[in-house]
């Protein structure tokens, strides 16, 4: 979607064999409750930004996403990745990205990031700088070829709008949480072990700052930097909903963008804990 800029500064952002336990270290596959973090390397980290848009796609300069690119950047560095940052890609440079990071070798690597900083739309609509692809066709090359991922956590990160509707609040109600209780398959679906985290709810937009980047780029960083040597990135990601949900508000001049919310949301096939702990230096 297209910025809807204001005088404040705060913008829209439009199956495998059976494994002997000696295979299944090597992998990630254990019977613990968390992901092996004990390889040489901690893994690739790769994020795309997107400021600016050809004149035919109608789409406005992202200001502010420079700053989140800057932050991720210092962020995955600071958890031990090996980080690739790209500028200003077209929808068939990100897919070729894609294409050749899943085929790289990962067999001493912890796990992979791929991170998208960009407009988007509805029904998973993510813009390369001359015109919009589908997500899915982003994740499907690590199902399909990253065999040396097999069984490692693959994290994607969105931050761009996800439809046109802005979201209000309402009064807090207590409520009680529910355990649910997960079955372990003895085969590992192409499927599993990704984490999607999204900037937003599905047909919502995603607020930006131009000053200060994104609500939702600020509080994830914060959050990495701040606690990934003691929680999962699971709880991480739910203290992220909380304060992008309860400490930004949209300062607008229009009354109908001004005071709005915004809650990220993550899709995850993981099978286990993801702790993303200092490594320790052999």
């Amino acid at each position: 979607m297209a910025n809807k800029p204001n005088q404040n500064g705060d913008l829209l952002d439009g199956s495998n064999p059976r494994m002997n336990l000696g295979q299944a270290e090597k992998l990630g596959f254990t019977d613990i409750d968390e992901y092996f973090m004990g390889h040489k390397q901690r893994g690739t980290a790769i994020i795309i930004n997107n400021k600016d848009f050809h004149p035919n796609t109608g789409l406005n300069s992202r200001d502010g996403t420079n700053l989140d690119a800057s932050r991720l950047e210092g962020t995955f560095l600071g958890l031990g990745f090996d980080t690739e940052v790209y500028h200003n890609r077209t929808a068939a440079q990100i897919l070729t990205i894609a294409e050749q990071a899943a085929k790289r070798d990962y067999s001493q690597s912890d796990c992979f990031i791929f991170v998208l900083l960009s407009h988007g739309d509805e029904r998973d609509i993510i813009y390369g700088a001359d015109q919009p692809l589908n997500i899915s066709t982003l994740t499907e090359p690590f199902k399909r070829s990253a065999n040396t991922l097999l069984g490692k956590p693959k994290i994607f990160i969105f931050q761009a709008c996800r439809g046109q509707k802005v979201m209000t609040s309402h009064r807090k109600l207590p409520m009680k949480d529910n355990n649910e209780v997960i079955s372990i398959a003895s085969h590992i679906p192409s499927e599993a072990d990704f984490l999607l985290v999204y900037s937003t709810m599905p047909g919502f937009y995603a607020w930006r700052n131009s000053l200060k980047g994104s609500w939702f780029i600020q509080a994830l960083c914060d959050m990495l930097r701040d606690h990934s040597h003691e929680w999962d990135m699971l709880r991480i990601l739910t203290k992220v909903n909380r304060r992008v949900s309860m400490d930004y508000h949209s300062n607008c001049t229009d009354p109908y963008m001004n005071q709005r919310q915004q809650i990220p949301v993550f899709v995850s096939t993981l099978t286990k804990d993801v702790k993303l702990f200092p490594k320790i230096k052999k």
